[in-house]
């Protein structure tokens, strides 16, 4: 176990010229064990350009690396990536939904543009449905804003328990008063 963390730390630090490209080809050629290492590594080293290869990762067969790509989209991914994230998250199988989800999170707290990063997640929302459509709601809930308040006051209604659920436990988590009454109405 010394021997892999001192591996590690060597592949998240070594400089070079053509580190980060073979890093990258790592994550297309390897064995899947030597592509977990190269995900790790390239999340390590903040390589925005391997996300490409990531995605190909996260929707690819093997569920490991896909969980562990989607951690490393989340990490790095930044506003232009966020649509073809929500699009894995609505297209994602259930062992990998909550790591989609958890990286759609990661990028909306970090962009800049949060009314830009909630439409992107906004428009995935018709194409969810039941658990994937909670995620989703999850997602939109960690932008306060009118449209997602809207968004997960219709989930409400949705015939779903699921959904109806992730949108009250959303609107539970609210930021301030605005859902008061509706959770009020939830509750008689």
């Amino acid at each position: 176990a010394p021997t892999k963390t001192t591996a590690r730390k060597a592949l998240a630090t070594l400089r070079g010229f053509g580190i980060d490209e073979a890093l990258t080809a790592s994550l297309k050629t390897g064995s899947p064990q030597m592509k977990r290492e190269a995900i790790r590594a390239t999340a390590a080293r903040n390589l925005v350009a391997a996300i490409p290869a990531l995605f190909e990762l996260a929707a690819g067969p093997d569920d490991a690396l896909r969980i562990e790509a989607l951690g490393a989209v989340g990490q790095l991914g930044r506003a232009a990536e966020l649509a073809a994230l929500m699009n894995l998250l609505v297209s994602a199988p259930a062992f990998s939904r909550e790591a989609a989800e958890t990286a759609a999170i990661a990028i909306v707290e970090r962009v800049p543009d949060k009314t830009s990063a909630l439409e992107t997640a906004l428009q995935s929302l018709p194409r969810a449905q039941g658990e994937t459509k909670g995620a989703v709601l999850r997602v939109i809930s960690h932008v306060p804003e009118e449209s997602s308040l809207r968004a997960l006051r219709d989930a409400l209604a949705d015939t779903d328990p699921a959904v109806r659920d992730a949108a009250i436990r959303c609107l539970a988590d609210w930021p301030n008063a605005a859902p008061m009454r509706d959770l009020l109405t939830v509750a008689r």
